[in-house]
C-alpha cells in the first residue's frame, strides 16, 4: 500500500496528497518511492479543498517534501485538480494544436478555471507555474487553454492590461521605431560608422 504525500507550501501550510492523485505529478510520483507506507497518519492539514480530512496532531510527521514557489492557496487548487483527475491514464498526452485547441475545455475544467481559479492573469499565472514546477503537464495544457481562450479577441492594449505589464510610452516608441526600421546593410554600415566615429576614429 503507497502512503500518502506529506507536502508543505511555502507559507508553512501542510498538505495531504493521496498515492493515486499523487501520481498525476511526476514530482509528486518520484517521492512517492522514498516515502514509507507506515509514514504516520495522523497529522494536521489545510486540505480545504480536498477530500483528505484535518485531524488533530498526535505524531510528529517531516513533509515530504516543501515547495519554496508554491503558495497554500494555490497548492489547495492543484490538489483539487488532481484528485479530479486521479483516475485519468498518466501517460495521456495532451495535444499542443490541432483540435484541442479548437474544442472547449472538459465541463468541470470550465468550472473549475471559471468558479475556483478566477478569471484573470493574476488567479490563472501562479497555477500554471505552479503545475509547470510540479511537472503536471495536463495541468500546465488546461491552464495555457483557460488563459487563451480569455485572451481571444483581445487587442494588443487589452492583453497587456489583463497581464499587468507596464510599458511606458517611450518604450513604446522605441520598439515601434525599430520594428518600423528597414534593417538594410547599409544601415547597419552607417551605425558601425557612427560608432567609430565617436571612439575618436576619423
Amino acid at each position: 500500500m503507497s502512503a500518502d504525500l506529506l507536502i508543505e507550501s511555502n507559507d508553512g501550510q501542510l498538505f495531504l496528497v493521496g498515492a493515486q492523485a499523487a501520481r498525476q505529478s511526476a514530482l509528486f510520483k518520484d517521492l512517492l518511492v522514498f516515502t514509507p507506507a507506515d509514514a504516520a497518519e495522523s497529522v494536521e492539514v489545510n486540505n480545504n479543498n480536498s477530500k483528505a480530512e484535518s485531524t488533530t496532531t498526535t505524531e510528529k510527521r517531516k513533509p515530504s517534501f516543501t515547495c519554496k514557489t508554491v503558495d497554500g492557496h494555490t497548492m489547495a487548487l492543484v490538489l483539487e485538480w488532481l484528485e479530479h483527475h486521479q483516475d485519468e491514464d498518466i501517460e495521456e498526452k495532451v495535444a499542443d494544436d490541432g483540435p484541442f485547441r479548437e474544442r472547449p475545455l472538459p465541463e468541470w475544467d470550465a468550472a473549475f478555471f471559471a468558479g475556483r481559479v478566477g478569471r484573470g492573469w493574476a488567479e490563472l499565472a501562479p497555477l500554471i507555474e505552479a503545475a509547470s514546477y510540479l511537472n503536471i503537464d495536463k495541468l500546465v495544457k488546461y491552464t495555457a487553454k483557460a488563459i487563451a481562450d480569455q485572451m481571444s479577441g483581445m487587442s494588443t492594449e487589452q492583453m497587456r492590461v489583463y497581464a499587468g505589464v507596464q510599458v511606458t510610452e517611450e518604450e513604446v516608441a522605441s520598439l515601434e521605431k525599430w520594428v518600423d526600421m528597414d534593417m538594410s546593410g547599409d544601415q547597419l554600415v552607417d551605425i558601425n560608422s557612427k560608432s567609430n566615429s565617436d571612439n575618436g576614429d576619423e
